[in-house]
């Protein structure tokens, strides 16, 4: 299952996008990165790496990867991980794991 989600929220002026390169027992895992510069296209790369980089370990997921393009010192940063998280909420509850990644911190990956 290759797909790419994505969120365009012009209010809170942000872009997010989570790529699931693979799905193995149900779920993939990877980073999220926070950057003002973060595109789908290096998400849809990096998650087909972690397929790559977690497939000869036999571990039983398969790659993902998130990435938000914002500042991750956006005084408004928590409003926006709510908002992606609202929305990405079915993706995240049931099948991908995100974990921190280049710009996030505990605090930040907490409200996912």
């Amino acid at each position: 299952m290759k797909k790419l989600y994505s969120i365009d929220n012009r209010d809170l002026d942000y872009k997010a996008f989570i790529y699931v390169d693979s799905i193995r027992n149900g779920m993939a895992f990877g980073g999220c990165r926070f950057a003002p510069t973060v595109t789908e296209e290096e998400v849809t790369q990096l998650a087909q790496c972690m397929s790559l980089k977690l497939a000869p370990h036999g571990l039983p997921v398969g790659g993902a990867k998130g990435g938000l393009a914002v500042d991750p010192k956006n005084p408004k940063i928590f409003e926006i991980l709510a908002d992606f998280a609202s929305q990405m909420k079915p993706l995240l509850s049931e099948t991908v794991v995100l974990g921190k990644d280049l710009g996030a911190s505990n605090e930040m990956m907490d409200h996912i």
